[in-house]
């Protein structure tokens, strides 16, 4: 009894989350275009009445055939009957001129509400902090809201479920009037038996779209590797494509097999409850043959009523599977509005304070420690000083914890513990986006942006992406060559689209710090931008980069020691703990952690 009750009221609070979904679908569709809603409904309601007229006029065009073919009829009554089929033509012309309208008016519509829901998920993901996106889970969030495009069929099914609704409940009024009422309640139960079993095998699909997303991105994944540039040299070089292949077989035939096995149970749960349908319709027909014999209904009433139930029986079917869809559709809808919902991780507030124009004392971390998921912390106490203007180097073995202190740096990773300080501004203090401008940083897995080199060096200060010669100023610097380029700064980089140029990968490394020296900051962050390039090549980057960086603040995170040489002050971390600092001279002395490294690199150029 008590799990009875438990299923009813979970039932009830899924029908009132699903209205409420609707609820905010319409709200969402009036602030697109209330205009294109207003006049879809105004011609769905035009529509409405189409089928009952047509119903009528087939009645009196019948028994007026009937009438006129009696010998002796009056030849009035052909004229009667050509005023008949120019209404029914006028009506059907309506009608056709009616659903084009619905067509253009519906695809604007439709339209507006995609670029609306795409604009708002993407800004909704850029306002998400990016330690959120070590977690698979928000994956999985996005994946999901990305299906919300499949909510847009809410906005065609939820108007034509009010046309069909009004048009199935019209034909019943004609059954309840001219034969029986009790055959519309019949008819009225079948809607029900047939909405209610289409909604529970809706839901059990979303369930299962649901419940596969991780294996469906899994799959996508696999696909991505064999079709992509990114994968193909080493798919190539070490023969992958038969394993790649067959693990994407085997995710798809997996997720296929799931999906076959419910569309079996639909099909054979659907099949039996046609023929119920189709069995109680015809039963229903043979009753109207037999009413319409005692009654002496005319032919053109028993074709008009006749109409009425075979048309009830196809409403039946496609109003349940609407609602079945709505209700479906309502759920990825759901999923949406549920993400855009998310609260706002780095949108500032009231309380945040604006980065200084200039840095007047430097940054200080203390006692910081930040920790992944796994609960271990991947930094832990660290604490150092770095003053206006200092060259700093991070450095250390892979998986020290370079890389994190550098993003915990930048604010793209939140602290367990202990703050770092800006002159007197803590970083979680500080407005984002005058923070952005101040300080900037070049990544060991900088992006390579399909798009011109123009945006390519200009995403580092988008407000100068027009300066050519600040732009000059920037490659200059980088060390890289313009006249590579043949259309100069508006050249196609990558080969993704037509006409790009594809490049090295050291040239890709002098654009992204190309970006850094188009920035306006006063604080760099390099997080091994140069690691692809050879040892030499590294030493040099490094020390023009310190020369031209003038009196900015600049930090430098690597793995190879010999381009340390020229740091003011040198950071050592190992296992997320800062074990030594000091300039490179002072290291070599101390013949700790980092003296050894250097000892050894150094044997490799022997």
């Amino acid at each position: 009894m008590l799990v009875s009750q438990h299923k009813d009221e979970s039932n009830d609070k899924k029908t009132f989350q699903i209205f409420k979904v609707l609820l905010k679908l319409f709200v969402l569709l009036w602030e697109v275009s209330s205009l294109h809603l207003v006049i879809l409904i105004i011609l769905k309601v035009l529509q409405i009445f189409i089928p009952i007229l047509q119903m009528f006029l087939v009645t009196r065009l019948i028994d007026r055939i009937t009438s006129f073919l009696i010998p002796g009829a009056s030849s009035e009554l052909f004229d009667t009957i050509i005023h008949i089929v120019l209404l029914q033509i006028g009506l059907l012309i309506l009608n056709s001129i009616l659903k084009s309208i619905e067509r253009i008016v519906m695809f604007q519509l439709k339209a507006k509400t995609k670029f609306y829901i795409q604009n708002e998920v993407g800004k909704k993901t850029t306002q998400i902090s990016y330690e959120n996106f070590e977690n698979p889970q928000l994956y999985d969030e996005i994946y999901k809201a990305s299906t919300g495009d499949r909510s847009l069929d809410l906005v065609d099914a939820s108007v034509q479920i009010v046309q069909d609704i009004f048009t199935l409940i019209s034909y019943l009024i004609v059954i309840g009037t001219l034969l029986d009422w009790r055959l519309a309640g019949i008819i009225c139960v079948l809607f029900v038996i047939s909405l209610i079993a289409n909604m529970k095998l809706g839901h059990l699909k979303f369930t299962q779209i649901m419940n596969q997303t991780p294996l469906n991105r899994k799959m996508n994944y696999f696909f991505s590797l064999l079709t992509g540039k990114d994968a193909a040299k080493e798919i190539r070089t070490f023969d992958l494509s038969n394993y790649l292949m067959n693990k994407w077989k085997k995710v798809y035939w997996s997720s296929y097999s799931d999906q076959q096995k419910l569309e079996i149970k639909a099909t054979l749960i659907l099949s039996i409850l046609d023929v119920f349908i189709i069995v109680t319709v015809n039963l229903i027909i043979l009753y109207l043959a037999q009413i319409s014999y005692i009654k002496q209904y005319s032919i053109g009433l028993f074709v008009a009523v006749n109409q009425a139930i075979t048309t009830s029986q196809s409403s039946i079917s496609i109003l349940s599977m609407q609602i079945s869809r709505i209700y479906n559709n309502a759920l990825y809808a759901k999923e949406l509005f549920s993400f855009l919902e998310k609260k706002n991780e780095i949108t500032g507030n009231h309380t945040e304070k604006i980065f200084p124009e200039r840095i007047e004392k430097g940054i200080y971390v203390k006692n910081l420690y930040f920790s992944y998921s796994t609960g271990k912390y991947s930094l832990e106490n660290v604490s150092f000083e770095i003053k206006k203007g200092q060259k700093i180097a991070i450095v250390g073995h892979n998986g020290a914890g370079k890389s994190t202190l550098a993003k915990c740096l930048l604010g793209l990773y939140n602290p367990s513990q202990g703050e770092i300080y800006y002159d007197d501004l803590e970083i979680r203090d500080i407005e984002r986006q005058s923070f952005t401008k101040r300080v900037t940083s070049v990544f060991q897995d900088f992006v390579r942006y399909q798009l011109t080199l123009r945006e390519n060096i200009g995403f580092g200060n988008v407000e100068k992406m027009d300066d050519e010669a600040l732009l000059n100023n920037s490659i200059n610097k980088a060390g890289l060559e313009k006249k590579i380029f043949k259309k100069g700064f508006d050249t196609q980089l990558g080969t993704i689209f037509n006409g790009g140029v594809d490049l090295s990968i050291g040239q890709w490394q002098k654009i992204s710090l190309s970006r850094a020296f188009i920035s306006e900051a006063e604080i760099i962050i390099l997080d091994e931008p140069t690691a692809a390039l050879d040892p030499i090549t590294e030493v040099e980057v490094f020390d023009k980069f310190l020369e031209l960086s003038g009196d900015k603040t600049a930090i430098f995170i690597t793995h190879r020691l010999g381009s340390c040489k020229s740091a003011d002050n040198i950071l050592v971390l190992d296992n997320g703990k800062l074990i030594e600092q000091g300039t490179h001279e002072e290291l070599v002395k101390m013949n700790g952690e980092y003296a050894e490294m250097f000892k050894m690199q150094s044997e490799w150029y022997l």
